[in-house]
């Protein structure tokens, strides 16, 4: 793999953001001086217009007057605004800790741009962990997905370093985004914020010049990119360089349909997917007996749930996992099926390096097989052998039953189980 740093961080840092008319989204009062604090200053030096909303209220916490405590959150957003050099924000007054996304966010970030005319979107990345920092995110990024004219979405970082495209040199506006921090006197007393987004600005410069001593860190994406692919945009890594484009053919998508019968046995198929080492994998799940349980499923790939109907037919559910299946290969799984972590990779390598190949088996442990033209013949022969396998399976447990030693091994019951369940 011929890669350098180069591919995933830049080692320049910009003076100036791209020009146009600047639309800032801050979950909470203080997320937009702490994230893009110094791009507001230098689109305000470029004469550019600049809006910036706050979505909610901050008033998660308060021990006393809620109200009053949202309100003095505004004050101090008010004061920093007059620090950087732009109007008041605008304040949506959303709970803080509630935001939902859904329909509603979406609609009303895109009245927002519409409404300004913006040509940049600054929001929070989707790497942050804060649930309102991550659902405005997500938000932001499909309101610009939908934008019927080109926009340029630019996400910031403020409690997670994000994977910056785009570095700003800020060292000349130091002194000035402190002042602003300090406006936000509520927060300050019960964290050191000033501190963290001093150190975070100072990390920043890790690739940099040494005269540059402090760098915000912008992930910037436009509407075609979102459009074309959103879940690859998401992962960071050899896929993007520092424009933001594919430098880095990525590897197939591999499309896994799993038929979901079992609850446990669908959570060993799932678990066994999760650690392929082909890194670019989406699941499909046939039916859903885990309910609400596989929302806590730590997915490493997106997974979708399709709900067959009662009355279809098992041709039927499987052709609705085709149907919805977005990758270049398939794979059809039953629940209870245990995949090697090379198994996919294994798949992915034979078809993509021989020449007129239409299929590609594998047994746990042994080398793909290749099959030219049709996978009839390869898909009846591999299930003769699964069925003989069966057999002799059953054959030896049978005789194992029947011994003596049988009742004192309680672990090979296991299988027993196991085969029973078919």
């Amino acid at each position: 793999m011929n890669l350098s740093e180069h591919d995933f961080i830049p080692y320049h840092a910009d003076r100036a953001m791209p020009s146009g008319r600047a639309l800032v989204l801050a979950p909470h009062p203080d997320d937009e001086v702490f994230g893009c604090g110094g791009a507001i200053m230098r689109h305000i030096a470029a004469r550019d217009p600049v809006r910036v909303v706050i979505a909610t209220d901050g008033a998660f916490g308060a021990t006393d007057d809620a109200g009053q405590y949202a309100r003095s959150r505004q004050q101090e957003s008010r004061c920093a605004a007059a620090v950087l050099g732009y109007r008041d924000p605008l304040f949506w007054g959303l709970p803080d800790r509630g935001l939902e996304y859904g329909e509603h966010l979406i609609r009303r970030i895109q009245t927002a741009i519409d409404d300004w005319t913006a040509d940049l979107l600054y929001a929070p990345s989707w790497w942050e962990i804060h649930p309102d920092h991550l659902t405005l995110a997500l938000a932001a990024a499909e309101a610009v997905r939908r934008c019927r004219r080109p926009l340029r979405l630019l996400m910031y970082e403020v409690g997670v370093p994000l994977h910056p495209n785009r570095l700003l040199d800020i060292t000349d506006l130091r002194a000035r985004k402190q002042a602003a921090i300090a406006c936000f006197a509520s927060q300050l007393a019960q964290q050191s914020y000033d501190r963290h987004v001093t150190a975070l600005n100072t990390y920043r410069t890790y690739t940099l010049a040494a005269g540059v001593e402090s760098a915000e860190a912008y992930r910037e994406m436009d509407r075609d990119a979102l459009h074309a692919d959103p879940l690859r945009m998401i992962r960071p890594g050899i896929y993007y360089s520092r424009d933001g484009q594919p430098n880095t053919t990525a590897p197939p998508l591999v499309s896994v349909i799993v038929s979901a019968e079992d609850p446990g046995r669908l959570l060993d198929t799932l678990d066994s997917i999760a650690l392929q080492t082909h890194s670019n994998i989406e699941i499909l799940v046939l039916g859903d007996p885990l309910g609400a349980a596989l929302e806590t499923w730590p997915e490493r790939f997106p997974i979708r749930v399709l709900a067959p109907e009662k009355t279809m037919s098992a041709a039927r559910i499987a052709n609705l996992g085709l149907d919805e299946a977005m990758g270049d290969y398939l794979i059809v799984l039953e629940d209870g099926a245990m995949l090697y972590p090379d198994h996919v990779a294994g798949l992915v390598g034979m078809l993509e390096h021989r020449d007129q190949v239409s299929l590609a088996m594998r047994r746990q442990g042994a080398a793909p097989a290749i099959e030219h033209e049709t996978g009839e013949r390869a898909i009846r022969s591999e299930r003769e052998r699964l069925a003989a396998v069966e057999q002799t399976l059953r054959q030896e447990l049978a005789a194992m039953r029947r011994s003596t030693s049988w009742r004192i091994t309680a672990p090979l019951r296991f299988l027993v189980t196991r085969l029973r369940g078919r």
